[in-house]
């Protein structure tokens, strides 16, 4: 299955996806294998990968991964996969925040804390396997359900693509899922997936 995906989005199957943004936003079909596709097409080309997840486990993609091969528990332990618990990460700040007596939904530095944790462990993937990581995030739309203000996670994933584009010559890639889940009726995942860039 995967090589057919190859073939339509005309790319081989030994070829890293250096500045690609690729936006997945399903809408009566289930695009999450695309996920997969990303997954299992950078690790098997060597390319690190910095998996942000907002809506399952690990063990859930880990479980998937191995039916194509992969086991991300060895990409982990051999520095190619950096897992990044969105949810746990944005509840940790949450609760900082709400102890501190701010609106944790309404504060930008959520967001920017999540953003500097994908920062940090794309410029460490990087710096030790010598290319420029791929980054996914697995369910973008998570954050507008959870209340965050649209055009903030706009900007949220605009800073994401900037830090794939950030170096002269090899560039990361950004993959970002969004589902068109009935809350989202407001054309929000639409917006998401308008990033322009070089």
């Amino acid at each position: 299955m995967f090589l057919e995906i190859n073939n339509l989005i005309d790319v081989k199957q030994t070829e890293r996806l250096n500045g690609w943004f690729a936006g997945i936003s399903e809408s009566s079909v289930e695009g999450s294998f695309l996920v997969h596709h990303f997954l299992s097409h950078s690790l098997k080309t060597s390319t690190p990968v910095c998996f942000v997840a907002l809506s399952q486990s690990f063990g859930h993609y880990n479980t998937i991964s191995q039916k194509f091969g992969t086991n991300l528990t060895t990409q982990k332990e051999t520095n190619k996969l950096v897992f990044v618990e969105g949810l746990k990460l944005l509840g940790n700040t949450c609760c900082k925040d709400c102890d501190k007596g701010d609106n944790p939904i309404d504060d930008k530095s959520v967001l920017t804390n999540l953003l500097q944790s994908i920062s940090t462990s794309y410029k460490e993937l990087k710096e030790k396997n010598g290319c420029s990581p791929t980054i996914i995030i697995d369910n973008i739309s998570v954050l507008i359900v959870l209340g965050f203000d649209t055009r903030d996670v706009i900007t949220f994933c605009h800073y994401l693509h900037e830090l794939i584009h950030e170096d002269i010559g090899e560039k990361g890639c950004l993959v970002l899922y969004a589902s068109n889940g009935k809350q989202n009726g407001d054309g929000s995942n639409e917006n998401l997936m308008e990033l322009d860039g070089p």
